[in-house]
């Protein structure tokens, strides 16, 4: 399977788990986080897609060992794959 391809059908299974998918300017490659009983996994928006592949497989390998129920509905969430960016220069405008 292609690198792309196997992008596709990890998000499609966060997206089944109730992982939400966060791409973001990181100064790191990312990971999973836990918040409120709710898992995000947050990976930098520069990373290739061999190096988001393997945090998404680590991320969800994690979240299965913890609970093998979903943590959040997918219907729940308002967006499955959010690409953000938080602080830096655009944020304090005049």
């Amino acid at each position: 399977m292609k690198p792309k391809e196997s992008l596709q059908r990890l998000e499609q299974d966060c997206r089944e788990k109730g992982v939400r998918l966060i791409y973001d300017e990181l100064q790191s490659e990312g990971g999973l986080c836990r918040l409120r009983d709710r898992y995000y996994i947050i990976i930098n928006r520069h990373a290739a897609i061999e190096t988001r592949v393997r945090i998404i497989n680590d991320a969800l390998s994690k979240v299965q060992k913890k609970s093998n129920q979903p943590i959040v509905q997918a219907q729940e969430m308002k967006s499955d794959v959010v690409f953000a960016r938080i602080g830096g220069p655009d944020t304090n405008r005049e």
